[in-house]
């Protein structure tokens, strides 16, 4: 009896036990997409499709490609792999747009029974990797290093990650000569960072090259080449000690100098292309400023040359030689000297004006005036002379200078040109010599022993011919 209820309840327990079709147990794993560099999940717009699943279905040892299929496409082979088939597809070339893309996978049964489905997504990278940043630091400078910094990114499209950074390389002027490659572990679609390079990697010596970086996804998608140009420059300033002058306002250069104060510009042209500052101890023009040791220069660049000037007072006792000690110091530290020198005449004597005359002469010891008057002064100087033409007359309200001033016979002769009067015919006008005329070293006209003016008689009717007159005073009798 006791049998009975054994075998009665193991009856039970079979009836109870669920029933399983094979497709419960079908399966669908290790899914692959990628394209022709094999990144997974990644391929590039125009690439090969290629895609790996391993299926099996209980009691089916020959899976066959036909029964799995890639959306519609069948697979091309599957191949017995212990408990499971691993099967493959290559799908030939072609455009796929820049996105993430789905697609579903299917297993089928001898029936064509659909027993499992397996639902993924790839994406389509069509961008390369994008250079965010890139500085080198400093740009110009002296053998020595150099800091290279970046920040680089991978997007697949819009924003979205791409399929990850490969390597980046830093290189001179392209992409031949790769001064430093970093390779890129793991996935990553982010890197920065900041390298140290000495300059001697892309510039030997004095000159420049180009520090140029680029950057490579996995798909071998390779960003645009960006660059900055560093600069080694080991060589001086070349000062230009034949370009030294010093001159006046005008530009003419002076010489003779009087013991009182003048203004001046001393001037020098230096050779260089990243010129910073250039400075000049100019204290032996003028000993009573005391900061004229150790003055500045205002530097204006011209392709290069830099013309440097300093605005001074010059103030002297004595004639001589004056030394200038000139440095200039260019961008990255490179300097020179060089001394340079300049010869003063000291002149202390006043000029003299010995006459003030109408270059047409006189007539009857009468000095006359027309239209248009040359008017010429000579005055005694023996020094510095006036080829400034510092010299001015006073006619007719106006302060005129001279138009030229000569060298004639030991003294000068300075002339106004087409000096013209306003007042009545016959009468007498005067012509006065300025006080704030000058030597060129700046010696104010003697006032008391100059002739200071002269009064010129003034004709400007053409005479009457004889024949008129007679007639006229024939006329007038009858």
């Amino acid at each position: 009896m006791k049998e009975k209820i054994i075998a009665l309840f193991m009856i039970c327990m079979i009836i109870a036990l669920p029933v399983y079709s094979a497709s419960v147990f079908a399966s669908i794993n290790n899914v692959g997409i990628f394209g022709k560099d094999e990144v997974e999940g990644y391929r590039k717009e125009s690439d090969l499709t290629y895609v790996k699943a391993d299926v099996s279905i209980p009691g089916d040892d020959n899976i066959k490609p036909e029964q799995v299929f890639f959306n519609d496409i069948k697979f091309n082979n599957c191949r017995a792999s212990e408990d499971y088939f691993t099967c493959f597809l290559g799908i030939n070339k072609n455009s796929l747009e820049a996105k993430t893309h789905s697609f579903t996978i299917k297993l089928k049964d001898d029936s064509e029974k659909t027993v499992d489905t397996y639902a993924g997504t790839f994406v389509v990278d069509g961008k390369a990797p994008t250079i965010d940043s890139f500085s080198i630091m400093p740009k110009v400078t002296k053998k020595g290093n150099v800091t290279v910094k970046y920040s680089v990114r991978d997007y697949a499209y819009d924003t979205s990650i791409g399929s990850g950074l490969s390597k980046i390389i830093i290189c001179k002027n392209d992409m031949a000569t790769v001064v430093k490659e970093i390779d890129i572990n793991g996935s990553s679609y982010l890197d920065s960072r900041e390298l140290s390079f000495k300059t001697s990697d892309f510039v030997s010596g004095t000159g420049s090259a180009n520090v140029c970086i680029a950057a490579y996804d996995k798909l071998n998608q390779v960003s645009e080449l960006r660059c900055e140009k560093l600069t080694v420059d080991e060589t001086n300033p070349k000062i230009n000690k034949d370009s030294f002058k010093i001159t006046d306002s005008e530009g003419n250069e002076i010489n003779y100098v009087s013991t009182k104060p003048i203004p001046a510009i001393v001037r020098i042209e230096i050779e260089d292309d990243s010129l910073d500052k250039v400075v000049a101890d100019l204290s032996g023009l003028n000993k009573e400023i005391s900061s004229y040791n150790n003055i500045e220069a205002n530097c204006v660049d011209n392709e290069g040359v830099s013309i440097c000037t300093w605005p001074v007072i010059i103030k002297l006792g004595d004639s001589g030689k004056i030394n200038i000690e000139i440095e200039a110091t260019d961008a990255v530290g490179n300097n020179a000297k060089q001394t340079v020198s300049h010869e003063f005449k000291i002149d202390k004597t006043s000029p003299i004006v010995k006459s003030i005359k109408n270059a047409k002469g006189e007539y009857d010891n009468i000095k006359y005036a027309g239209k248009n008057n040359e008017i010429v002064a000579e005055i005694e100087e023996k020094d510095s002379g006036f080829n400034l033409k510092k010299v001015w007359i006073l006619a007719s309200g106006e302060k005129i200078q001279a138009d030229s001033c000569t060298k004639d016979s030991g003294d000068w002769k300075c002339s106004f040109d087409n000096i013209g009067f306003s007042a009545v015919d016959g009468s007498s006008v005067k012509v006065f010599i300025s006080p704030n005329s000058e030597d060129d070293a700046g010696n104010s006209i003697d006032l008391d022993n100059s002739v200071l003016s002269e009064i010129f008689i003034l004709d400007t009717k053409a005479p009457v011919p004889n024949f008129i007159l007679k007639q006229f005073l024939r006329i007038k009798h009858l």
